[in-house]
């Protein structure tokens, strides 16, 4: 996913779409004899989602949501993208517009911990962080890890140590890349794969005592990767512009490949003995991570260009984006999950396992992820600085909020209204959902953080033991390195009113 975020604008209300269950199973080994319950079909069967709730048509203010101002941080320039990775849900990162410097800052305080060399080109290509257990010198690896930044400016792939900010290697790769890094290891044995437009995956690693690094191997998939990788449980998994999903262990042996018919654009998701992968032919696949077995398949109605997400907490269900303009398509999907086996009539054969998928609910239009809690998703709709909040029960959007409110009410340090505008919304996913946090930025480079700290009485997301208050309806309406935590705004509790000074810009 791209690391800078559009927004939400504005919603519309959509036809019902007829509830059902998509099913495909898929053949394996032995599958010639007919089970007993169901048949393997050839083709995935559409799917139809829930009719959508209508969206909300309240919009509350920061006060009535369970928002409330966490720390403010005035960056020294325009901020071009940003990122939180869930190896290391604690530090958000901001590169700036300018010189394209990255800043680490402490996602729960506003601190800035490190700021990063300028690089020479925009960091066009996903970021990545990697985290490694050291050993002691009792061989323990309890509470000591080496974490890494790995990102790509002007084809040259840079090793960041993540804790303190410094550059520990450089490689000018050899060759174009069409991906972000993926590394795995530590420095002694380490292996960062990334795709390029050749149609190969390569594989970095450093020679550990002459500090050197080099391409260890490369695999030729014959056509364009521009798919994220992923790694699980020692397995690297690549999809390419052929359509074809591709498992490989860390040594370049290949284990298998899976043929899904189109393109695919996002990266797989693995969970579990499941691996989930979407193609531009609107079909969503579970294949058995370890074999590549199909499992089953749904038809979404459109295409599925970014790589599905799931959490922790919700293990019968993924998430996925469906792109299309019609908003009677175009949006997030909530998909139920189920792994089932199918005895076969012959007893002595092994039951056919299948993963049943279905969709549960459509929330239409929302096309990027900015939050979430344990209740509730916080999505956005194309440009617009609105966020929805989506019921994770039924997919209904409960109450909006434009974050453009505190912005708009910002004052200078001689207390004078200078009205600010948010330029985007830092989109990421926690699958632990520990997060919480809502990171926007206007077009100075000013952060304004919220977060939810827990339930409170009265709240949507508390559990509904107490119904929450009725809201009324309101119209839309320094130097690197020298960044410091701004001064926080009056109590999220209750609205600052409008001549209240606002949080100051932390000295250049």
């Amino acid at each position: 996913m791209a690391p800078t975020i559009a927004f939400a604008q504005g919603v519309r209300a959509v036809t019902a779409l007829v509830a059902g269950f998509g099913l495909v199973l898929a053949t394996g080994c032995g599958s010639s004899d007919a089970p007993r319950t169901a048949s393997p079909a050839a083709t995935p069967a559409p799917a139809s989602a829930p009719a959508p709730a209508p969206i909300a048509s309240s919009q509350r203010h920061l006060k009535d949501t369970p928002f409330e101002r966490s720390w403010d941080l005035q960056l020294p320039g325009p901020v071009r993208s940003s990122w939180i990775d869930p190896a290391i849900p604690d530090l958000a990162f901001f590169e700036l517009r300018d010189h394209h410097e990255v800043y680490a800052v402490d996602a729960f305080s506003g601190n800035t911990r490190w700021v990063s060399p300028p690089f020479t080109k925009a960091l066009r290509l996903q970021p990545s962080v990697s985290r490694n257990k050291v050993r002691d010198s009792k061989g323990s690896t309890e509470g000591a890890a080496d974490d890494r930044l790995w990102v790509i400016s002007d084809d040259t792939l840079f090793s960041i140590d993540a804790i303190y900010g410094q550059i520990v290697w450089r490689y000018e790769l050899p060759f174009s890349p069409s991906t972000g890094p993926l590394a795995v290891g530590p420095d002694s044995n380490q292996r960062v794969f990334i795709g390029d437009w050749g149609g190969r995956i390569q594989v970095a690693t450093l020679d550990a005592n002459k500090r050197f690094p080099y391409i260890l191997w490369q695999l030729n998939l014959r056509s364009p990767v521009t798919a994220p990788l992923v790694e699980s449980d020692g397995l690297v998994y690549g999809a390419d512009h052929n359509g074809t999903v591709h498992c490989f262990k860390y040594d370049r042996e290949e284990i298998w490949s899976f043929d899904s018919g189109s393109i695919i654009y996002g990266a797989p998701l693995a969970r579990s003995r499941v691996l989930f992968v979407g193609n531009e032919d609107n079909v969503l696949y579970a294949l058995n991570r370890l074999t590549g077995e199909r499992l089953g398949s749904l038809y979404l109605n459109g295409p599925i260009k970014r790589a599905p997400f799931a959490y922790k907490a919700e293990p019968a269900r993924v998430y996925v984006w469906v792109d299309d303009h019609n908003d009677k398509i175009g949006g997030l999907y909530a998909v139920k999950t189920q792994n089932d086996n199918i005895p076969f009539a012959d007893a002595a054969k092994h039951p056919l396992e299948v993963e049943r998928v279905g969709v549960e609910w459509f929330a239409p239009g929302i096309d990027h992820l900015v939050a979430s809690t344990p209740d509730y998703l916080f999505g956005t709709k194309g440009s617009s600085s609105t966020v929805y909040a989506i019921n994770r029960s039924s997919g209904h959007v409960d109450w909006s909020w434009d974050v453009n409110e505190e912005h708009q009410r910002y004052r200078d340090e001689r207390g004078r209204l200078d009205p600010r505008s948010v330029a985007f919304i830092s989109e990421y996913q926690d699958p632990s959902d520990l997060n919480r946090s809502i990171y926007t930025v206007d077009e100075t480079g000013h952060v304004i953080t919220y977060r939810v700290y827990g339930d409170k009485p009265g709240d949507p997301l508390s559990g509904d033991r107490i119904r929450a208050k009725s809201v009324k309806v309101v119209a839309d309406a320094p130097a690197a390195g020298d960044a410091k935590p701004a001064a926080a705004a009056a109590p999220a509790a209750a609205a600052p009113p409008a001549d209240a000074p606002a949080a100051k810009p932390a000295a250049k």
